[in-house]
């Protein structure tokens, strides 16, 4: 009877220690996949906001987000020169990239001849047009070797005469000169091996000498051509401006210019450093990042698609040739993903003007916005920029795209007596007082200077109260009253679905403190289901943790030791861990409540929320202490915005009930 007993004893210990090891399996299996799940949806976030940049940074050269085109214009004269700039007017474009040859302008030494730029500069002026001014070419006597016309010069101080003879003779009309062009492609560097630090010497003396007459100018380096090439000959656009790094060359420019042409790929198609098309802009752009230049900003000096007059019978084209329809789509769709994702580009230039005005043998023909009076493709994509936006027009830089603007940005609407200055915008005493900025993106932020007095700031967003900020009567308010006068970046919106939305602000007070600094509108990924995923995640991995924990406080002291060596560890200190355990679970939801999308989901995480203050109103308190500093954020919940902070008091009110 005794044996029989001992039989069963050990048999009953065998299957408990059986039972208890398959729970630990078990456990382990549903961390694993926990971790798995959590692992997914971390590296699916990554795709999501690498898709969507995120907040926009400051890059003020590239706030003109505006069009121009190349042309000479010293080959036109009279009645076809007012005729030419506006109709280039009437197409909605900003921007004249000219050539100043050098050896046009100076053809021996100290003698200058300004009478057709004069005419040029004195016509673009008078239309109130921009112009960027590209110092280019060289004359005989400055580089007695050579009869290329693009051999940069024996001596830099000849070029650095005339560029500083440029800027005291037009310094009140052009503000922004272009040193060289496409100094990385040797049929432009004589016919020479090409090198970023010669170039990056004759950049320093040019720029040296045009600041010396005109210390506020912008400085833009030569437009750098696309190609594969890694030298000796010719070098591509991201190396070439590595080595005008290396040669302590940022000092010499404020702006990188490139030409993102397409070639024969669509808009859409990713940068890739073996491929010539539009993205190449972006491997710039890294380089830039990648030593820390990202407050400069790019701008596209020479971009498009080519679509050559039918036959073409000259020499072949470096560009090929697309259909006319193919040629208008891509040039639609390159500029929206510009203005979409690129915030640190500035205007766009169309690479020529007139097909009729060029060459017969020349190929960039294919590239011109008009044949003669007829508008080619891309003069129609251009037009057609501002199909979607309503009232406001793209061309004319109204619309905010990704980016951050100052107050006096043209996307800014102002209706009432405002007043203006390099630090904001200041409100009206007298109604009306009211901002509207139409803008394309998923996020707008507003910066504001706060003061002594009472004063608000009223927002909707398409018609609806601001989703960021709290609201008051069916009414978002930003309140502008800080006695230590501090300026505040404040998001206003969200989330928003990508596209065109309206933001109305009216201003109820703060006039005299210049409130409204500025905006900044960004576009980023929506990943709040994927963050509350990954809470979730780690929600049941921490009871999991728990529930190992407790199985294996059950077992035998040996079998911890054979299975689980860390079990006695979690047994041993598992209650005096609930607090803490308590408290994370608690956060996590209050977190989990906050991001959740939509109301029913919002609403389950808010019933979680109850059940954990319920056994525990103290810990609820404490959730309510640790919210307060973001009581400013808000929760939208039925219709209206609620705070974390007002959430738990009301949850440790009804769990005293």
């Amino acid at each position: 009877m005794s044996d029989r007993s001992s039989s069963h004893s050990i048999q009953g210990t065998a299957r408990e220690s059986n039972t208890s090891l398959g729970w630990i399996i078990l456990w382990l299996a549903m961390m694993l996949a926990v971790t798995s799940a959590g692992l997914w949806l971390f590296l699916h976030m990554g795709r999501a906001r690498a898709a969507y940049p995120g907040l926009s940074p400051t890059v003020p050269l590239a706030v003109d987000k505006t069009y121009g085109v190349n042309v000479d214009l010293t080959r036109y004269a009279g009645d076809s020169l007012e005729d030419t700039l506006a109709r280039m007017q009437a197409m909605g474009l900003s921007w004249i990239r000219q050539p100043f040859r050098w050896a046009e302008i100076e053809p021996a030494p100290g003698q200058f001849n300004w009478a057709a730029t004069d005419h040029v500069v004195a016509a673009i002026g008078a239309h109130h047009l921009q112009l960027v001014a590209v110092l280019d070419t060289t004359p005989d006597w400055a580089h007695p070797s050579s009869t290329a016309p693009f051999t940069p010069p024996g001596e830099l101080a000849d070029f650095g005469n005339f560029a500083r003879a440029l800027a005291t003779r037009y310094g009140d009309q052009i503000d922004y000169y272009q040193i060289w062009d496409e100094p990385n492609l040797s049929a432009h560097w004589g016919d020479k091996f090409v090198d970023p630090s010669s170039y990056a010497r004759l950049l320093r003396e040019g720029a040296v000498n045009i600041r010396a007459v005109d210390a506020k100018t912008t400085i833009l380096t030569a437009a750098l051509a696309p190609t594969l090439e890694s030298g000796p000959l010719n070098l591509n656009e991201p190396a070439f401006l590595d080595g005008l790094y290396a040669a302590n060359a940022a000092a010499w420019f404020d702006v990188v210019a490139t030409q993102p042409y397409g070639f024969d790929q669509e808009p859409a198609a990713a940068s890739d450093s073996n491929q010539l098309n539009f993205a190449r802009t972006e491997l710039v752009r890294q380089t830039m990042s990648a030593h820390g230049d990202q407050a400069k900003a790019i701008w596209a000096t020479a971009f498009g698609w080519s679509s050559l007059p039918q036959p073409w019978e000259a020499a072949p084209s470096p560009w090929p040739s697309l259909s006319p329809d193919r040629q208008s789509t891509y040039t639609l769709q390159a500029i929206r993903r510009a203005r979409s994702n690129w915030s640190w580009l500035g205007p766009i230039f169309f690479a020529a003007w007139d097909a009729k005005a060029l060459p017969a043998d020349d190929p960039r023909q294919g590239l011109a916005l008009v044949s003669g009076q007829a508008s080619l493709p891309p003069a129609q994509a251009l037009l057609d920029l501002n199909s979607t936006y309503g009232k406001y027009s793209l061309l004319a830089d109204e619309i905010a795209g990704v980016g951050a603007y100052p107050a006096d940005h043209p996307s800014g609407h102002y209706t009432g007596e405002w007043r203006f200055s390099p630090v904001g915008a200041d409100v009206p005493r007298h109604p009306p007082a009211r901002l509207e900025i139409p803008f394309d993106g998923t996020r707008l932020d507003l910066s504001v200077r706060r003061g002594l007095f009472r004063a608000f700031l009223y927002v909707t967003i398409d018609g609806q109260p601001a989703s960021q900020l709290p609201q008051q009567n069916g009414r978002a308010y930003l309140v502008l009253y800080d006695p230590l006068e501090r300026e505040a970046n404040v998001t206003l919106a969200r989330y928003l679905p990508d596209g065109p939305h309206v933001a109305v602000i009216e201003a109820e007070g703060g006039w005299y403190q210049w409130p409204v600094a500025g905006w900044r509108v960004s576009r980023e990924a929506d990943t709040r289901a994927l963050s509350l995923g990954l809470m979730l995640a780690a929600g049941l991995g921490v009871v999991t943790l728990i529930g190992l924990a407790n199985t294996t406080r059950r077992l035998p002291q040996h079998d911890v030791r054979r299975t689980v060596n860390w079990g006695r560890w979690l047994a041993t200190h598992y209650m005096a861990l609930g607090t803490s355990i308590h408290l994370l679970l608690l956060a996590m939801a209050a977190v989990a409540f906050y991001l959740a999308p939509g109301t029913l989901i919002s609403l389950g995480f808010l019933g979680l929320l109850f059940l954990l203050v319920l056994p525990r109103p103290d810990l609820g308190l404490a959730l309510v202490a640790f919210s307060l500093p973001f009581f400013l954020l808000p929760k939208p919940l039925i219709g209206r915005t609620i705070s974390v902070t007002e959430i738990g008091l009301l949850l440790v009110a009804l769990a005293h009930v």
